[in-house]
């Protein structure tokens, strides 16, 4: 199955062993099943087979090797998979394997997967995080907490990711405190909070109920306006004159942010402290940022994250 170049797909660039694509692992799971079992006859130490494979394999046998893994893995494979996730990129196999690593590993999954979250491979960190984010629930509070607090924008992102993930009030703060960072790690944490929806409400509503200092009081008045949860996952009226005051703002990301949730108060019959027009001009702004004079890189990356969010 493995050695056997006319069984599978001849590669020009390699030869002997590496010449085997493993169709018979694809297709009719009958035809599949009687080739693992004929596998298991003919090679009684299939552990070591397939953890000599794995080596150098490329992504695509590696996708077919996941099969092979999945029926006879054993610890030692799973370690083997938790390595080559680390250590190299692995294509299009990346996400089979880090599911066949979390099937091997059972009870240990988590933490391989923090530790591959944690790596230099960004495909990897990606495929572990979507995993780790299937699995994950009030334990794993701490792990986001860290994660957000790294100094990696990508492990922050992650930890946002996370955050969102665990249903737990001190998850749904922490990424409350987040909406005051820079925009890529609040717009990613205004993200989260809107899909959280009416659980993040009250943590939401006490940044309206502070006084304005940064763009959180914008960023959460954005996601309320987002949230369909009734009148108290509305902004409150009372905020009215504090996001008209960013609206007035140079500040073109909280200019816009106000703009959303204020045209959205105004739909409500909220009352707010601003002409239409007014409103509707930052909107334009947001779906059309090159028509102003005072276009920028930056005016276009803020409209593009607001659109995003929209």
């Amino acid at each position: 199955f493995f050695f056997q170049a006319e069984d599978g797909i001849r590669d020009h660039c390699v030869t002997g062993v590496q010449t085997c694509a493993l169709p018979i692992l694809r297709g009719a799971p009958a035809v599949v099943e009687r080739n693992l079992q004929q596998m298991a006859a003919d090679y009684p130490n299939v552990e070591a087979l397939v953890i000599e494979r794995l080596r150098p394999a490329l992504p695509r046998e590696l996708v077919d090797l996941m099969v092979v893994a999945r029926r006879f893995g054993t610890p030692k494979i799973a370690d083997e998979l938790l390595f080559q996730l680390l250590a190299r990129p692995l294509g299009e196999a990346t996400r089979d394997v880090v599911d066949a690593m979390v099937a091997l590993k059972g009870p240990d999954a988590k933490k391989a997967l923090q530790e591959i979250i944690r790596g230099r491979i960004a495909a990897a960190r990606r495929a572990a995080t979507d995993a780790y984010l299937r699995a994950a629930n009030e334990t794993d509070l701490e792990f986001a907490l860290q994660l957000a607090s790294d100094p990696s924008l990508d492990q922050q992102l992650s930890g946002v990711q996370v955050l969102a993930a665990v249903p737990v009030d001190a998850a749904r703060q922490r990424l409350c405190e987040l909406l005051s960072r820079e925009p890529s790690i609040a717009g990613a944490a205004c993200q989260s909070l809107v899909q959280i929806a009416v659980p993040a409400v009250p943590h939401l509503q006490k940044i309206m109920a502070a006084p304005p200092m940064d763009r959180a009081m914008p960023y959460a008045a954005f996601a309320l306006a987002q949230i369909d949860g009734g009148p108290d996952a509305m902004p409150p009226s009372a905020a009215a004159p504090a996001l008209a005051s960013y609206l007035r703002a140079k500040d073109p990301l909280a200019r816009s942010l106000a703009a959303v949730a204020l045209a959205e108060m105004s739909y409500r019959s909220i009352a707010v402290p601003v002409k239409d027009s007014e409103i509707v001009e930052a909107l334009i702004d947001v779906a059309e940022p090159q028509r102003s004079e005072e276009h920028t890189s930056e005016l276009q990356s803020h409209s593009d994250l607001v659109c995003r969010l929209l």
